[in-house]
């Protein structure tokens, strides 16, 4: 019987085996192609993006072995030499086969994202079907997306499936062609793999997946109930957070509507002052690290939590109540005990003294004069960064809550939240505050509203939004509405960290279509979302926003509500003078908006790629930071380049000296003034005067600029 048993198992995997190395094959020109009947084939092909995003596929497809291809991915002949090349190896497996490769990179190739292979699924066929990672948030085929998992699944049909297993963590990414096709991205080796690199993945044809728990927060119809509350701490240090769970059962559609559900809490401090403070719905998520990826898996079930930081020492009450469409509930008062810590406390203005600049101080007094850069999107090694930060000197950065990164309201109906983004953005904080680092936090981008961005927006009224054009941000209700509940949300999750330095609304108002037309109606719009901000954070955040006009709009910055200016500058000039340049914006905003501190938000001798050409030992970088601090800015001009740039070159070093100089010196207390130098003159006057021409030479036979 075990014999008979055997073989049919053998046979029925052998018909299977066959059957996916006929599905799953390579053409007569060596393209991988999976076949799905009834339906458009899909084809798989590799390319790579190089320097300034030059895009190149695989040519010169040779078969030197039956099971065996070679190809080269080469850079255009006007770029120079530089070209990658592989053997990909084919070989049945169960179920389906397993495809190797082995990649050489051969001379210059500076590679924007590594090697990929394009998993190409033909529109209509399998337009709105979900991609199912081993980690991560289901994606579907019909928005792009970007993902970290060690493998995916997708329905071919109502019965299969195909299953791509890469065996570990690499880059997953989605991207819709001009012609509608939708294009699944494994990325197989690294942009900076070396000399060279191997991967492997397998594809199987296996059963269609019939549920799956979906990353979004689910309704909930239940009695309203606020059973209990926890707290993770009984005696908490000075400026240093508690953190409250709530054991709460209500009836909602979406937790993130404080119309259908809400918990808040009172604070009375030990002075006899009353905070009210916001809470919020909470996922929890584990994560794991694997060749530079973060893979995030579900932990556990949603929870109600309240966070706060405690400003005065002694003892507190906390109370705290919850809504839902029934009615309310409280709970029995919480207490907990503040005690002397060395933390320094919230970022705040210093008093505008005369005509003197004005500073940020922390709530203990010490000045805090800013030097750093931003570190763009999220950082999966933010540890690494915000060490090298703080060994450098640096105690500031600056980060979007944009598409591809923190941004909440992506990829799901507007007025939901994604998670997972707010527990990467609760990781990258309580990294700053181990570290030191303060983050200005940006809660919109140009970008976001711009070509396909915008289409995918979920603001747009293509998506459900109430915005059928881009300035109904601004004009609608029932967008400012959203708005204000999101605004909330912040408040509630992050209000409470000393290390977020302050709001901004949106990076650079100009990049919004109409944004000229209509300086007014947006001065209004942030001067009605700042007074909401200040009427609900209770922890009092400085509040700006930013343009990319240098000078800045004077409808703008003139708001009382705008409580402090910022620059954005790139000199587009690798000769430029920047420490002129530097000098002269500060002084410009001294002059205009003398009662208002003034910092850079964003800086570079160049607004795109070539920096790291043009300038390779930070020199501009140096000429802007000193410059800016003697020009009573209250900042360093922060550069836009970490990872192309300052990482990559470890200028994390320019900082030093500057973060030296400044150390211990009260400038919040008593601002630098320019001094009021009338003549310069010699102790010793010089003899021998001569002059001459100064010669600049390249070296010999160089063809660069000396």
């Amino acid at each position: 019987m075990r014999t008979i048993l055997a073989i049919l198992l053998l046979v029925a995997f052998t018909g299977c085996s066959v059957m996916a190395q006929e599905r799953i094959a390579i053409n007569e020109a060596g393209l991988l192609t999976i076949r799905t009947p009834g339906k458009g084939d899909m084809p798989c092909s590799l390319f790579a993006h190089y320097d300034a995003w030059v895009w190149r596929g695989a040519e010169q497809l040779r078969r030197p072995a039956e099971n065996r291809w070679s190809g080269v991915i080469a850079k255009r002949e006007e770029d120079g030499p530089g070209s990658i090349s592989f053997v990909r190896t084919v070989d049945p497996v169960a179920g389906g086969v397993r495809v190797e490769y082995e990649f050489t990179r051969q001379g210059e190739m500076d590679l924007r994202q590594g090697v990929i292979l394009a998993v190409v699924f033909p529109y209509p066929d399998f337009r709105g079907r979900q991609i199912v990672f081993t980690h991560g948030p289901p994606a579907d085929t019909d928005r792009n997306f970007r993902a970290a998992a060690r493998g995916c699944t997708v329905n071919l049909s109502e019965t299969e499936a195909l299953q791509i297993e890469f065996g570990q963590a690499t880059r997953f990414t989605t991207w819709i062609s001009e012609d509608r096709s939708f294009s699944l991205n494994v990325r197989l080796a690294p942009r900076d793999f070396g000399e060279k690199a191997r991967a492997g993945l397998t594809f199987r044809l296996v059963p269609a997946i019939r549920e799956v728990r979906p990353w979004v927060a689910r309704p909930q119809r239940a009695p309203l109930k606020l059973a209990g509350v926890t707290a993770d701490r009984q005696v908490v240090g000075l400026y240093e957070p508690v953190e409250f769970t709530l054991e709460l059962s209500a009836t909602y559609e979406n937790p993130f509507d404080p119309d259908q559900v809400a918990v808040d809490a009172t604070v009375t401090t030990p002075s006899g002052r009353t905070e009210r403070v916001p809470g919020f719905y909470c996922q929890g998520f584990e994560a794991e690290y694997e060749n530079g990826e973060e893979l995030l898996s579900l932990d556990g079930e949603p929870t109600w939590q309240v966070r706060y930081t405690p400003r005065e020492v002694g003892a507190y009450s906390v109370a705290f109540e919850a809504r839902d469409g029934s009615g309310a509930a409280a709970s029995s008062p919480l207490e907990f005990r503040c005690v002397e810590s060395g933390a320094g406390g919230f970022a705040r203005l210093s008093s505008a003294q005369d005509s003197a600049p004005i500073y940020f101080r922390l709530d203990n007094g010490e000045s805090l004069f800013l030097i750093g850069h931003n570190v763009t999107g999220y950082p999966i090694n933010v540890d690494e960064v915000f060490r090298r930060m703080a060994a450098g000197g640096e105690n500031y950065t600056r980060f979007w809550m944009h598409s591809d990164a923190f941004g909440l309201e992506w990829a799901l109906p507007v007025g939901h939240y994604r998670e997972q983004r707010a527990w990467q953005l609760d990781r990258t904080l309580e990294s700053a505050r181990q570290h030191g680092i303060y983050l200005m936090l940006c809660f919109d981008t140009h970008q976001d509203v711009q070509g396909r961005n915008w289409e995918s927006n979920p603001y747009n009224a293509a998506r459900g939004g109430p915005c059928e054009g881009v300035m109904d941000i601004f004009r609608s209700e029932e967008a400012g509405s959203l708005y204000r509940k999101r605004l909330r949300y912040i408040i509630a999750r992050w209000g409470y960290h000393p290390n977020v330095l302050c709001w901004e609304f949106v990076n650079e108002i100009e990049g919004w279509a109409g944004a000229e037309e209509n300086k007014e109606l947006l001065a209004d719009w942030h001067a009605e979302m700042a007074r909401f901000i200040r009427e609900n954070d209770p922890f009092d955040h400085p509040i700006t926003t930013s343009q990319w006009t240098t000078e800045g709009w004077p409808e703008l910055w003139g708001l009382p509500e705008m409580q402090f200016v910022q620059s954005h500058y790139y000199a587009n000039n690798m000769w430029a003078d920047m420490a002129g340049d530097v000098e002269r914006i500060c002084r410009q905003k001294l002059e205009d908006y003398p009662r208002k501190l003034h910092l850079f938000g964003e800086y570079g001798i160049a607004s795109g790629a070539g920096t790291r050409r043009m300038d390779p030992a930070g020199l501009h970088l140096h000429n802007g930071n000193w410059a800016a601090l003697m020009a009573g800015c209250a900042s360093n001009p922060v550069s836009w380049w970490h990872d192309s740039y300052i990482h990559a070159l470890d200028l994390y070093r320019v900082y030093r000296g500057l973060a030296d100089f400044v150390e211990g010196e009260p400038l919040a207390e008593r601002a630098w003034r320019l001094a009021d130098v009338h003549s310069v003159a010699y102790v010793r006057p010089l003899k021998d005067i001569f002059f001459t021409d100064l010669q600049f030479r390249g070296s010999k036979g160089s063809w660069t600029a000396p």
